[in-house]
């Protein structure tokens, strides 16, 4: 039960963070504005989901006990893990470059997430491919330098 009332308040942030952003975006040549816009939207539209998803879960499970605490503990032990992954991301960011850290941490989402153990190669090809499509689209249609790093300058 509170997984889902937790999942409603979630959604509603993320959809308040949203709006926020779109009408920051409304001040910037439409250029520029093109791909954020791209993004809230799914952001939004994702948010919505989880919102209408966890409303009805919530109404249709009243009856169900809570989760077990060793599931709570595990789960809460790979928020925090998946948590500090972004942190350190983000610290070495300006020292590896966008390209190195992020398929680095795709490969760690992707295990946390619980990907099958004989399917990690596509995971890893998958997040090799998908952080390049996104460097091609910032660096030669968006026209954004992304961060290459220190050891590449």
């Amino acid at each position: 039960m509170r997984a889902k009332k937790q999942d409603v308040l979630l959604s509603v942030i993320l959809l308040i963070i949203t709006i926020i952003f779109a009408i920051q975006t409304l001040d910037m040549p439409s250029s520029p504005a093109f791909f954020p816009a791209i993004i809230l939207s799914l952001l939004g539209l994702f948010s919505l989901f989880l919102l209408m998803i966890s409303i009805v879960k919530l109404f249709k499970n009243r009856g169900i006990k809570k989760e077990k605490f060793e599931q709570k503990k595990n789960h809460l032990a790979k928020i925090f893990f998946l948590f500090m992954t972004f942190v350190v991301y983000v610290l070495l960011l300006d020292l590896t470059g966008y390209i190195l850290t992020t398929i680095a941490l795709f490969n760690i989402v992707i295990f946390l997430s619980g990907y099958p153990r004989k399917k990690i190669y596509r995971g890893i090809l998958a997040s090799i491919v998908i952080t390049i499509i996104i460097y091609i689209i910032f660096k030669f249609g968006l026209n954004i330098k992304l961060p290459t790093g220190r050891f590449f300058n």
